[in-house]
């Protein structure tokens, strides 16, 4: 790296000399400068949260929380779709016991 490319990282500037989300070193970034930067994308993935530090316990509880939430919401999806396969099964063991019977049924009135 150069003397003046390394100098303008320390001063928060890119390889192009600024730019829309060039900051001073211990600043922030506001979100109108970062959203230049992105195409789309959840706005939770790039914005701090509302409040100031908060203890890692909480934020480890919120985190784990939210896990929790995904892992029902997929395990209902999960429990869903076996009742629906288990309802084809049923219906097709059926299916194949009506058509034996007929079968059965056809060859003792033929007789």
């Amino acid at each position: 790296m150069s003397g003046s490319a390394l100098g303008n990282a320390l001063n928060g500037e890119g390889p192009s000399g600024g730019g829309a989300a060039a900051c001073k070193v211990g600043e922030r970034a506001s979100a109108s400068e970062r959203a230049g930067d992105r195409a789309g994308g959840s706005r939770f993935l790039y914005e701090p949260f509302d409040r100031g530090p908060v203890p890692r316990s909480e934020v480890l509880e919120r985190v784990l929380e939210e896990r929790w939430a995904a892992l029902e919401y997929r395990l209902g999806q999960i429990e869903t779709m076996l009742e629906r396969l288990d309802r084809r099964l049923w219906l097709t063991v059926f299916g194949v016991v009506s058509a034996i019977m007929v079968e059965a049924m056809q060859g003792l009135l033929a007789h």
